[in-house]
This record gives C-alpha cells, sequence and structure tokens, in this order.
C-alpha cells in the first residue's frame, strides 16, 4: 500500500509540474552537470503549516531526487549551503502532534538566503569549471491564519543578489520555484542566461522524485 500510495503521489507531481520557459533545448538535462544554487536547494519546502504539513522521517529532498536520475551535480556546493541554510530546518521529534505544532508555529513563509558574499569570485570560478549550466532553487510556503507580505512575494535582497551572481556567471540557468502560492517571477526575463524556468510547488512526501525526472527528461 505504502508503495502505491508514494507511486501515485509521484504520478500527481509529474502532472503538477509547470514548465515557464525552455530555451535553447537547456531542458533536459542529458549528460550536463549541474551548480545549484539556493536556500531551498538544501531545505526542501514540501508542505505549507498546519493542516498543510508534511511530517515524515523519510522523505525524498531535492539532492535525493538529482541522485535518482543520475544528476551530477557540485557536492562542494551542496555542502556550502547545508552549512548555511540548515538553520531553516524545523526541528523534529518522534511525537506526529508535536511535529505538526512544531510546523505551524516555527515554519517561516520564505527561507533565510546565504548570505550572497560567501559566493566569492574563486568559488564561482570553481563552480563555472565545473559545469556551466546552474540551477537556483527559490522556495516559499504558508500557512492557514496568515496572509502573505509583498516582500514574501519577491525576491528578497539576498536571493536578489544570488541570482545576479548565477545569472551573470553561467550561461545556461535554470529557475525552479519551489512554491505554495504564485510569487513575482519577472526576474527570470531579466537575465538572457536564464533559458528555463519550472514550478515544482511544495511536492509532498515523495513527489521531489518527479522533479528529478522531469529536469532529466524522464517526464
Amino acid at each position: 500500500i505504502i508503495e502505491m500510495s508514494s507511486n501515485l503521489a509521484v504520478e500527481i507531481e509529474q502532472e503538477a509540474i509547470v514548465l515557464l520557459k525552455n530555451e535553447d533545448n537547456t531542458l533536459p538535462l542529458e549528460n550536463k552537470k549541474v551548480n545549484v544554487f539556493g536556500a531551498a536547494s538544501v531545505v526542501s519546502l514540501l508542505g505549507g503549516a498546519g493542516s498543510g504539513a508534511i511530517v515524515t522521517h523519510d522523505p525524498v529532498y531535492f539532492y535525493e531526487a538529482l541522485d535518482e536520475a543520475g544528476i551530477e551535480y557540485n557536492k562542494e556546493l551542496q555542502a556550502l549551503y547545508e552549512k548555511n541554510c540548515s538553520s531553516n530546518e524545523i526541528p523534529k521529534t518522534s511525537n506526529t502532534i508535536l511535529n505538526n505544532l512544531l510546523q505551524l508555529v516555527l515554519a517561516k513563509n520564505s527561507l533565510d538566503e546565504m548570505n550572497p558574499d560567501k559566493l566569492t569570485d574563486e568559488l564561482m570560478a570553481d563552480a563555472k569549471a565545473f559545469s556551466d549550466t546552474a540551477i537556483i532553487v527559490i522556495g516559499r510556503t504558508s500557512a492557514e491564519n496568515s496572509d502573505l507580505t509583498p516582500e514574501t512575494l519577491r525576491l528578497s535582497d539576498k536571493e536578489r543578489a544570488m541570482v545576479d551572481k548565477v545569472a551573470t556567471t553561467f550561461s545556461e540557468v535554470i529557475v525552479l520555484f519551489n512554491i505554495g502560492n504564485v510569487m513575482e517571477m519577472g526576474f527570470i526575463d531579466e537575465y538572457e542566461s536564464i533559458k528555463s524556468a519550472a514550478i515544482m510547488w511544495i511536492p509532498g512526501e515523495f513527489g521531489m522524485r518527479a522533479v528529478g525526472q522531469m529536469l532529466k527528461g524522464e517526464v
């Protein structure tokens, strides 16, 4: 039953992903290595808060989805984001009810992005040598009884600075929106290097697998 449910969840996410743009055959990522940027790459938003919360001890996160799809990524960059963005994670206990309450109380509409100063010229040069293709993951979620502010619905200053660094360094950039609500997306048309963009929504416990499959071109 669990396997059937997880397979169905992946199928639903396969149908739900919205491809916003894809120029110059940037996708699928056939034989391409990628550099991944954004706090939401290491702290995947799988659900909302309150009744929309996902409480699980064995979810599929973004990098696991890349692994399953056979997409090679810059692990040095991954480690940097894990070191600097893990504070966004909500603590878990063995009590499901308590975990739901923690989601409701502690969940934030947006993640604290890493200080863009950590993306040094040397690091970016090394990343470009690894691959000229980059993925940016932008995350937003929400909770019941809480309105989203205009600030939440646009890029933060740190996110904007990160996007600018990435889009001016790499020739192929893919933006993935890990969001539970629409937000201002005009920036994807401000850079010639942002060739592709997709909304993966908040994909639930297993749906992230479909994101990897979409990037690989399997769906």
